[in-house]
């Protein structure tokens, strides 16, 4: 199941683009709190779940200075009291983004670009963050790669959804 706060079109696209690539961290604290609002009440079965968030590859993530799906996941921790492990899910393959790919080219280009650190603890339940949900290519696979080692993936929080 997604739960995205809206779709990928102005303003919510400019927010997170803003977010995304110029330094103005503040929409993550903001979303985070929309989300909360607006689906804390479906997210409350999954409250043992811990918050996944979908990660750069790490040259990406030291140019741009910080993932935004982690501050994100970060952020929608707090208000939904859920822990944040940024250190389960790892992008191993250096990709072209995928906002300049179709959706075919998409899945092929996260093909294996994810491993997990650790196999899951019994049935653990993480629940994947992202900014972006379009065609949903690198959440299917990293949903993969987490069922592989056993974890349950029953949500997806994202910022936008793409139309």
């Amino acid at each position: 199941m997604l739960y995205a706060f809206g779709d990928y079109r102005d303003p919510l696209k400019e927010i997170i683009i803003q977010f995304k690539f110029r330094g103005i961290t503040a929409p993550a604290k903001t979303l985070a709190a929309a989300i909360d609002g607006k689906f804390g009440d479906r997210l409350q079965p999954f409250g043992d779940a811990q918050l996944v968030p979908i990660p750069l590859y790490p040259s990406r993530e030291y140019a741009r200075g910080y993932n935004q799906a982690y501050l994100f996941a970060e952020a929608l921790s707090e208000q939904l009291r859920m822990p944040c492990l940024g250190d389960i899910l790892y992008r191993v393959a250096h990709r072209r983004p995928q906002a300049k790919l179709h959706h075919d080219a998409r899945t092929r280009n996260v093909k294996g670009v994810f491993e997990v650190a650790r196999e899951a603890e019994g049935r653990q339940q993480v629940i994947l963050v992202d900014d972006v949900v379009t065609t949903g290519a690198t959440v299917a696979e990293a949903r993969r790669v987490l069922l592989a080692a056993g974890y349950q993936v029953p949500a997806v929080i994202a910022m936008a959804h793409g139309l």
